[in-house]
């Protein structure tokens, strides 16, 4: 990849870590005054946050994130999103 490629990538690396800091602090407060949290929220922070661990201690190409970040968001409204969704939550 390219210097243009290794910079998108990084911005974006940045801006998905935003993502999943700006989403706890969101679902803490959510838990506290509401009592719960939304399933796709949930199932949305685990993948942002499982991509920035993997995409941070590997080799991968930060670029990836211009499928991974959507194929996330989209998973977290199928039924199977919603399923691990509500198995995470009963672990938060």
């Amino acid at each position: 990849m390219g210097e243009l490629g290794t910079t998108v990538g990084r911005i974006l690396y940045i801006l998905l870590a935003l993502y999943a800091a700006l989403g706890f602090v969101y679902n803490v407060n959510a838990i506290r005054r509401h009592g719960s949290m939304t399933r796709p929220g949930i199932i949305q922070r685990t993948v942002a946050v499982a991509s920035l661990v993997f995409l941070g201690n590997t080799d991968s190409h930060k670029l990836h994130l211009l499928w991974v970040i959507p194929v996330g968001l989209l998973l977290s409204f199928t039924p199977i999103g919603i399923a691990v969704g509500t198995v995470v939550g009963q672990f938060m």
